[in-house]
Order: structure tokens, then sequence, then C-alpha cells
């Protein structure tokens, strides 16, 4: 039907279960940062560091697919990392998205109590699952 057509042209495809217009944090990434936060805080080059190929795909290939992964079977925070780096490369979007992009980079520019504002401002912009996903990466890149 029209409806759908349009429903599916305006929300694109699903990817690693992520949606724009979602209030759940995707599993891709519900896992791979439970998994960091649990095992690698102290690693060192935890980002820089990739995790095994072979498992990389594997992982990401079941996310595709809607099936989950436990991670401690791979017992390699650099899989993780690596799994969560490929979910945000392989978005259609950046997860600032192309849009605001612009006004992220105009509010950190700033060095003062404005650009804490302004940032504010900007994330509350970002559709709901941006926010989720944003705010979920945000609060391990804390931790680390």
């Amino acid at each position: 039907t029209m409806h759908k057509a349009i429903t599916k042209k305006l929300l694109g495809k699903k990817r690693f279960g992520f949606s724009p217009f979602s209030k759940e944090l995707p599993p891709i990434v519900a896992d791979s940062t439970a998994y960091i936060e649990k095992t690698g805080l102290k690693e060192q080059g935890i980002f820089r560091l990739g995790g095994k190929e072979k498992d990389v795909k594997y992982i990401v290939e079941q996310y595709t697919k809607g099936k989950r992964v436990d991670f401690t079977k791979y017992q390699n925070v650099h899989t993780a990392t690596s799994v969560l780096k490929q979910f945000l490369s392989n978005l259609p979007d950046s997860i600032l998205t192309s849009e605001l992009l612009e006004c992220f980079l105009l509010s950190v520019d700033q060095e003062n109590d404005s650009s804490i504002q302004a940032l504010k401002l900007v994330v509350q912009q970002l559709p709901v699952g941006n926010r989720i996903v944003l705010d979920s990466i945000s609060r391990l890149l804390v931790n680390i």
C-alpha cells in the first residue's frame, strides 16, 4: 500500500535493530557496550586495536539476522569494540546526523558555559534512537 511505501521510505531499513525512531537501544550496542564495561575499561588501546576479523564478521552477521550474541564466548574486548565501531560506520547516516553535524561542531567550538547549553540543545534535536545510542556510547567513554 501507499502508506507502507511512504513509511518504509521515511524510516529506512533497520540496520542491526537500529531505527532513529525507536526508543530502545539496539541489541548490538547494548550487548557490546555491556561487555566492554564489564571486561575492558582498563584495557590499553581499547578502541585502537581490532578484534579477530572472523569473529567480528560472524557477530555482525548474527545481529543483522536479528540474533543476539554472547560476547563472553569470544573473550576478547577488542572484538566487542570492533563490532561497535562497525555498527557506527555502517549506519546510513552519522549518529549525529548530517543535518545537525555543523551545529554540533559550532557548539563545541565555543570555550565557555554557553557551549554546554548549545550542545544540549543540539542533542535534543536528534531523533530519539540517535540520542539513545549517543547516550549509551557517551556513558561508556566517560568510564574508560
